[in-house]
């Protein structure tokens, strides 16, 4: 929630995103020209299910949140041979539609390997992606949001993603090295933010919003 909070006041335009990424980054070395790349070449529809119950209801994943459930969502333990396993650095689209995502989004698994209802749509990694990296960038609405809205249907409940779509889609993306230096940034970021968020929050009478705590640190 922190982590999606902070890249999306910081990155409303992928511009924006790659200035403040380098502005503030610990890369040494001048940075490179940004790559077109489809997003299939980092990953790749997936439907691994927990079939020999590798992972418990302990391991069960809160997709939205990106965080364990370890009491599970009430399904028989029969039923999670059932179960999707999604495991570090795959991606699961979250179609629930809010506010701040009207057509769903995608998060990616930084908290390791578990498992999480088949109803979600899942993505494996090709390769090891930069986890931190992919975390803060799957946020911009800038680079995302017309991806979503031609890769994704209105469903009854929820918004539903047609993988082969958005596996097609070309973003621009960094050199690995680069990646590193930009996920390490963002993540120092959340830090900050969130060790003094408490104290500015209070000396402001708990009417600061976050936007104003981060504008605070970072302006």
């Amino acid at each position: 929630m922190q982590a999606a909070k902070t890249a999306r006041w910081l990155s409303a335009s992928s511009s924006r995103f790659q200035a403040v990424a380098f502005r503030e980054s610990a890369c040494t070395s001048a940075p490179k020209t940004w790559e077109q790349r489809k997003l299939g070449d980092f990953f790749k529809e997936s439907d691994e299910k927990n079939a020999s119950l590798e992972f418990g209801v302990e391991r069960t994943i809160s997709v939205a949140s990106m965080r364990w459930n370890p009491a599970g969502n009430g399904a028989a333990k029969e039923s999670l041979s059932g179960y999707k396993i999604l495991r570090l650095g795959d991606l699961a689209f979250e179609g629930n539609r809010t506010k701040g995502n009207p057509y769903g989004k995608l998060v990616i698994n930084d908290i390791g390997p578990g498992i999480m209802s088949s109803r979600f749509r899942t993505m494996s990694a090709i390769s090891s992606p930069c986890i931190g990296f992919w975390k803060y960038y799957l946020t911009v609405d800038g680079v995302f949001r017309k991806i979503y809205i031609n890769s994704t249907k209105r469903g009854t409940l929820m918004t539903e993603l047609v993988v082969d779509e958005l596996l097609s889609n070309s973003v621009k993306v960094p050199p690995s090295s680069e990646q590193a230096c930009i996920g390490a940034l963002f993540s120092k970021l959340d830090s900050l933010i969130t060790l003094h968020q408490r104290e500015l929050i209070d000396a402001h009478s708990g009417k600061m919003s976050l936007t104003e705590v981060a504008r605070t640190h970072l302006v």
